[in-house]
């Protein structure tokens, strides 16, 4: 079973003590179906030009990523998880701290929007678009600004391409969880 790093997701080799892209040591109890392989995107561009915006959280699978488009009902989770992620965000940034800071201790398991989507997801098939991880080309992560916690996440597949709104520590949490499935596809440009 392959090891991942549970700081930056990307894989480290068996005789490796350290991770080799960002130098965390390894924790031999990190592989690909550790930790919560659920990320919360908060919104899908859709439409002619993105104009069309859903709520949406993904499932990340060794063979495919499911991506749930949610009801409006899910619009308080929603609302409550991007406020406490932007807090949590800018209190780092305020205290001249690295804001991915805010993903490192984030308990993704627990979230509220998270535990929503797990008890209904039977009545969540109807809004379901599935993408088989082979056909999947690219993984893009860009920061749009760096005053902001928002970043812009692009997945280019052999058959379409989906566009993603995202806070900072989603976007490190999205890096992490892909790289591991994904590897090198996945990439985190700063802007």
């Amino acid at each position: 079973m392959p090891l991942f790093c549970k700081w930056c997701g990307a894989q480290i080799s068996p005789d490796s003590r350290f991770c080799e892209e960002c130098g965390h040591a390894k924790d031999p109890n990190t592989d690909v179906n550790s930790g919560c392989q659920a990320i919360p995107l908060l919104e899908l561009h859709e439409g002619l030009l993105g104009a069309g915006r859903a709520l949406a959280v993904m499932e990340v699978f060794p063979g495919e990523l499911r991506i749930y488009r949610l009801p409006d009902y899910f619009t308080a989770e929603v609302e409550d998880l991007r406020n406490r992620l932007d807090n949590a965000w800018l209190q780092n940034v305020e205290n001249l701290r690295d804001g991915k800071e805010a993903v490192v201790s984030w308990d993704w398991c627990s979230e509220p929007l998270l535990s929503a989507v797990a008890e209904c997801r039977s009545d969540l098939v109807q809004g379901l678009i599935v993408m088989r991880t082979e056909e999947i080309i690219s993984v893009v992560i860009e920061q749009i600004q760096s005053d902001t916690a928002w970043d812009l996440m692009t997945i280019s597949s052999t058959s379409k391409k989906c566009i993603f709104d995202l806070t900072g520590p989603v976007a490190w949490h999205a890096v992490k969880v892909l790289r591991a499935v994904l590897g090198e596809r996945v990439r985190y440009e700063e802007g």
